[in-house]
């Protein structure tokens, strides 16, 4: 028996789902997250830490961007900024057990990210009649319209900003072998790989300061800097931050020897 949450809608979203970079969100906690307060605090310490992003707790629902509820039945997240055009009295966010990899996989839905077996860039070739099969018995009790949107199909590429397939992302689900034509299954992780944190910093970069630039614009230690770096200076520079670490230092020195 394999318990997926139906994340329905909240799975997916255009790129105008993301935050406003510097932003900082508004998370109010209804009565029953309130106990939890210093994990989900921890949690999105550790999602922002590298970003322009920050967050504090609201005591008032009318003033927040995110509700978190903890209730029995499902775990869920509306993503990014998809949020704000949910009531103010409704959560935009469901956390129904106490797992903190769970936590750790609906706030990166918070923050604009999706799940990572639909990530164009997959290539999981699935074994169709045993999903179809297996996702139509409880606890799940899924139509196959709503097996294709939560599973089988992958994100239009055209939609989404996305890096490589990461096995070891925390917005990966457990899949058994028997569901996967073209290899072992997929296995959850509890904690965001370094992948996920560097995706995170790419879509909300920290401000580069006046010595980062002067750094970026000495030719021969582009070569130097991490990918992560290459991303801040290509911010900081109104450039774009996709591609791998060479096609970064390709745009800055065409950029930079302008």
């Amino acid at each position: 028996m394999i318990n997926i949450p139906d994340n329905g809608l909240r799975a997916l979203s255009q790129r105008g789902s993301y935050w406003m970079s510097g932003e900082k969100l508004q998370i109010y906690l209804y009565p029953s997250s309130v106990p939890h307060r210093t994990k989900i605090a921890q949690v999105y310490v550790h999602w922002l830490r590298d970003t322009s992003l920050s967050f504090e707790f609201v005591s008032d629902p009318r003033d927040s961007d995110i509700r978190i509820l903890y209730k029995a039945g499902g775990s869920w997240s509306y993503v990014g900024s998809d949020a704000l055009v949910i009531s103010k009295s409704k959560p935009t966010m469901q956390i129904g057990w106490t797992g903190k990899d769970v936590l750790y996989h609906e706030v990166g839905h918070s923050l604009g990210l999706l799940h990572e077996h639909q990530n164009p860039d997959g290539g999981i070739e699935w074994n169709s009649d045993v999903v179809y099969r297996e996702l139509a018995l409880p606890p799940n009790n899924w139509d196959r319209r709503t097996i294709e949107h939560n599973v089988l199909n992958a994100v239009n590429p055209t939609t989404v900003d996305n890096t490589a397939f990461d096995q070891n992302s925390v917005m990966m689900y457990f899949f058994p072998d028997s569901w996967v034509a073209n290899g072992p299954g997929t296995h959850e992780n509890g904690v965001p790989s370094v992948m996920d944190l560097e995706h995170i910093v790419s879509l909300y970069p920290k401000p580069i300061d006046n010595e980062v630039k002067d750094f970026i614009r000495d030719f021969p230690k582009i070569r130097t800097l991490q990918a992560t770096h290459l991303k801040y200076a290509a911010a900081a520079l109104g450039l774009s931050t996709a591609g791998n670490k060479r096609e970064l230092q390709t745009r800055l020195r065409t950029y930079l020897n302008r």
